[in-house]
């Protein structure tokens, strides 16, 4: 017969808790997280939070208000107001720009300069926002949290716009060192079942077509992360600016290895699909960089002071002559006009050839690879020129099927907006064209520099341009797409340059070329490799080289 239940059996007392529940005995010492149901004590709360609020707001300087994927709104006199409503502190701000009404819970963190508050739109959805001083010191950094942020949620919309229906694996503005990913391109991964796209956005700023690097590395990052998906198109957000540079070094990527859409975006926000095939229709210009000739008394004070000085006098291709010095201009002639000094000064003056030898030994003696002072700043000053003209004077050291006699630098240009300009151009024993990009620090932008001198390059080739201009009067120049020569010190390649070469036209033809870190005392070509696999389309490789030390095979 069973037995009606008491009062006393059903009580459970705090002992027992402790009892059955060991590990939970601390939950019996937490506050209560249910808000009051007391209508005076809710008042006085939100009377407190009044009370700090303003009295934050009134200590600022220039206070603001930001919320996560908008632009700062600052709180200016008679443009906001801060009210007691009975559950919170209803915040009301209108601005040129936009208005804004949110209530106030509590404060979820002070700082100095800043609080964050937790918040609620209407009706009652939770949000954050935080209070911050915009003159403070660290609202620099807030500033670019917003901007990213801007920026971040500007991508989501984008990319729901273009795949509706896909899931957002990945949406991120955050900077990524190790996988060298900016901060400046927000970044995204949508995915359908196992298909997945990957999504990047440039800001309307100058350098925007970056973009295009940062996006092949997103790619590259993407699907080494996500095995499980298929990761074949990338999905490029760009203002109109940098369309014709954009549109080319995609056509100048491997169609088989991904597949690719751009998207231009207006000063007023309007989106646009680039068409394929509009790629093409881009207005080009060929140009000799340079100025005037100049006259027969400055290349007669020029090759006086050359041939008696470590210095070296350099005609560029419209006949300019310039006096340099391991790459260090300290004169320039063109036409009856003369500027002298390491600024390059205006003088009406004619030096003479004594005072131009006492400047060239004076910067000849620190700008040497015996420098006593190497933290000097003529030694540090320039040294991509510096290398520039050491790999032009012992070009054959690079490529003994070079002509010394045919090296060409600064050849400049443009395609559609993106102007060009090529570190330097030179000639094969075949008559081929040699595209040769110097650097002398890493530089992750490297291979896409390359591929704009190549793209451009090629263009001139088949109208004929180089022959019209004249740039190698009396050799024959084959109309054979150019050769790509990418020179820097062995150890400044950056790792991310094989990630995007890797991506490029199997038909292109590079050749990284790695020369000895102390290139100032002597031009040495430790390691030289092109794309292995890149005819037949396959992954790009180092292929093994051998070191001067060990005389053993090794991988870089």
């Amino acid at each position: 017969m069973e037995r009606k239940a008491t009062s006393a059996d059903s009580s459970f007392s705090r002992a027992d808790f402790v009892r059955i529940f060991p590990a939970r005995a601390h939950y019996l010492h937490m506050p209560s997280t249910r808000p009051t149901e007391d209508p005076q004590v809710r008042t006085r709360q939100a009377q407190a939070l009044l009370q700090e609020i303003a009295t934050f707001v009134t200590s600022c300087a220039a206070p603001a208000l930001l919320e996560p994927g908008e632009e700062i709104l600052p709180l200016r006199e008679g443009e906001y107001s801060l009210e007691c409503d009975g559950e919170g502190v209803l915040l009301e701000c209108w601005g040129e720009a936009r208005t804004l009404r949110r209530r106030l819970r509590a404060i979820r963190k002070r700082a100095r300069n800043c609080v964050e508050l937790d918040a609620e739109r209407f009706p009652r959805r939770r949000c954050t926002l935080s209070l911050l001083d915009i003159k403070a010191e660290t609202a620099a950094q807030f500033e670019k949290e917003s901007t990213r942020s801007v920026a971040r949620e500007e991508l989501r919309r984008w990319c729901e716009r273009f795949h509706p229906g896909w899931r957002i694996e990945c949406l991120s503005s955050a900077p990524d060192l190790q996988h060298s990913l900016s901060p400046r391109f927000p970044r995204a991964l949508l995915r359908m079942g196992s298909e997945g796209v990957c999504a990047i956005a440039a800001p309307d700023v100058p350098g925007a077509e970056d973009v295009f690097t940062f996006g092949l590395i997103w790619l590259q990052h993407c699907r080494d992360r996500w095995r499980d998906l298929h990761v074949r198109t990338l999905l490029l957000f760009a203002p109109e600016a940098a369309a014709s540079a954009l549109a080319l070094r995609l056509v100048a990527c491997n169609h088989a290895k991904l597949r690719y859409r751009l998207v231009l975006v207006s000063a007023e926000g309007a989106l646009r699909e680039l068409s394929p095939r509009a790629w093409g229709n881009l207005g080009t210009q060929f140009s000799l960089a340079g100025g005037v000739p100049a006259n027969e008394q400055a290349r007669h004070l020029f090759q006086e002071v050359a041939s008696g000085a470590d210095a070296e006098c350099v005609e560029d291709l419209r006949g300019a002559l310039s006096l340099e010095v391991r790459g260090l201009p300290i004169a320039r002639a063109e036409g009856d006009e003369l500027r002298v000094g390491l600024k390059l000064r205006h003088t009406d003056r004619w030096p003479s050839a004594e005072s131009l030898h006492r400047l060239a030994r004076r910067v000849a003696r620190v700008r040497c690879a015996q420098s006593a002072d190497a933290n000097h700043s003529l030694y540090r000053l320039f040294p991509e020129r510096w290398l520039e003209s050491v790999v032009r004077q012992q070009i054959r050291a690079i490529d003994p099927t070079l002509h010394p006699s045919l090296v060409r630098r600064q050849v400049s240009g443009s395609l559609g907006m993106h102007r060009t300009r090529t570190d330097l151009l030179a000639l094969d024993e075949s008559g081929r064209l040699v595209v040769i990009e110097v650097k002398a620090e890493a530089d992750i932008q490297l291979p896409v520099q390359a591929i704009d001198y190549y793209s451009r390059l090629k263009l001139h080739l088949e109208r004929g341009d180089l022959h019209a201009a004249g740039v190698f009067s009396g050799a024959t120049v084959r109309t054979e797409p150019p050769r790509v020569l990418l020179v820097a010190p062995a150890l400044c390649f950056h790792p991310s340059n094989e990630t995007v070469l890797q991506f490029l036209e199997s038909s292109i033809q590079v050749r990284q070329v790695g020369v000895a870190i102390e290139w100032r005392k002597q031009l040495r070509v430790v390691f030289q490799h092109s794309l292995a696999g890149a005819a037949t389309g396959g992954s790009a490789r180092w292929p093994a080289i051998f070191s001067s030390k060990s005389e053993k095979p090794s991988r870089r």
